[in-house]
């Protein structure tokens, strides 16, 4: 299933339940998500060292393959860095930990949103989306019955004084 964060990050204030409902399948989704970019990260730094040990081992058996005159551990190191394979694993081990910091940061805005819902969800139970409170566009997105119960609970409350 494809996801999209920004899609998922999103919170509908007016509509709680089913928010706090799909959230753990939310979170669940991007911390899989996140693991999934770590094994893929551990698994291409692998391929780096791999890489790394058998150019090691070519340019230590043939040094005149790769243009070295003479052994040296900085020759050495200095020669397998301007090898493609390595530059491949080292791009492919790079790309990796940039998907670990994506997922990261996914899996960190979903704690974010889980924390946004207890605050939505204690605004709700203290009637601030149902009170003269509430911001202007939140009433202005309920239907019919429902601003004319606000205007109703409104003139109730203006009556015992609650409100001017």
């Amino acid at each position: 299933m494809d996801r999209s964060l920004s899609a998922d990050i999103k919170v509908n204030k007016l509509d709680l339940p089913k928010e706090w409902e799909e959230h753990a399948e939310i979170y669940r989704h991007w911390a899989e998500e996140y693991a999934l970019s770590t094994l893929e990260k551990d698994r291409a730094k692998e391929h780096l060292d791999l890489t790394f040990a058998d150019l090691d081992l070519a340019i230590r058996a043939d040094p005149k393959a790769y243009d070295l005159d003479k052994i040296s551990e900085s020759g050495v190191k200095s020669t397998i860095k301007m090898q493609v394979e390595h530059q491949e694993a080292q791009a492919a081990f790079d790309d990796a930990k940039y998907k670990v910091s994506r997922m990261q940061a996914a899996k960190d805005a979903m704690e974010h949103r889980r924390d946004a819902l207890k605050n939505l969800s204690k605004l709700a139970l203290a009637g601030f989306y149902t009170a003269n409170t509430a911001p202007p566009e939140v009433a202005q997105s309920r239907s019919k019955t429902v601003r004319e119960a606000f205007k109703k609970q409104r003139a109730t409350r203006q009556k015992r004084g609650i409100v001017k």
